[in-house]
């Protein structure tokens, strides 16, 4: 349960760390973005909404509304999140406008286990850092697109990421052209089914773990490592061939 008297602030900070010790179900992920100076009083995106996104020709990654199933999760999602914004509690929404330029801490706090994270941070362009070690996916399904377009992304934390059900990774950081390493090496993918563009755009990577990646029950790898321009098969770390098998510059 969510208690407005306690400092969620940082990780590091004592008072969380005994809250989180009396309550190990606490669910949370922590963030950072930067605001710049053209971003003043701008609606920046600080989770997702769907109700922006139509296809363009030639623009890959954007969906249309008719796709209902790709924004299903929305009410999911705001129904069991609260959002502060430098310790300050705000009233739920999909943007927020930064009155002065700087580093912001974003904290989600959930109140429930999601089953579907699928666009959870799609677009948000101006996330610099996300610790997701806390967060509880054990029940989520659906992981698709939950990273795309994070373009400013330069350090994310899935240490502790619960995939055991996840049938679907479809784009899952297609278009963080920032990240130059991705350790995924506590994923169970034994249930995935599509790993489709995965990395595609991550045109920074140059380190990606593996390592416990199995694509046993795969059927869809298409363009898994397309456009990932920096990374060489040598900085793969993973047992399967398939996935290296599956790279090309």
């Amino acid at each position: 349960m969510y208690n407005n008297n306690f400092n969620f602030g940082t990780l590091l900070k004592k008072p969380l760390l005994e809250y989180i010790e009396e309550n190990i179900k606490l669910n949370y992920i922590i963030a950072e973005i930067n605001i710049k100076e053209e971003d003043i009083n701008k609606d920046i995106r600080i989770i997702n909404s769907f109700e922006e996104y139509n296809r363009k020709e030639g623009c890959f990654g954007l969906i249309e509304k008719k796709d209902y199933y790709l924004y299903e999760n929305e009410k999911e999602i705001k129904d069991n999140c609260k959002i502060r914004i430098n310790n300050n509690n705000i009233n739920f929404n999909y943007f927020y406008k930064f009155k002065k330029k700087g580093i912001y801490t974003i904290e989600y706090i959930f109140t429930n286990n999601l089953t579907k994270t699928d666009f959870m941070f799609f677009g948000c362009s101006s996330l610099t850092n996300i610790n997701l070690s806390n967060f509880n996916t054990q029940n989520v399904t659906n992981m698709s697109f939950m990273f795309s377009w994070c373009s400013s992304l330069t350090n994310i934390n899935l240490s502790n990421f619960n995939t055991e059900r996840v049938t679907y990774m479809r784009e899952m950081f297609l278009g963080c052209s920032s990240l130059t390493k991705i350790d995924l090496s506590n994923f169970n993918t034994q249930s995935i089914t599509d790993m489709s563009y995965m990395f595609y755009g991550c045109s920074s990577l140059t380190n990606i773990i593996l390592s416990n990646f199995s694509t046993q029950n795969v059927n869809d790898m298409d363009g898994m490592f397309y456009e990932c321009k920096s990374l060489k098969k040598e900085n793969i770390i993973t047992k399967d061939e398939i996935i290296l098998n599956e790279f090309k510059i």
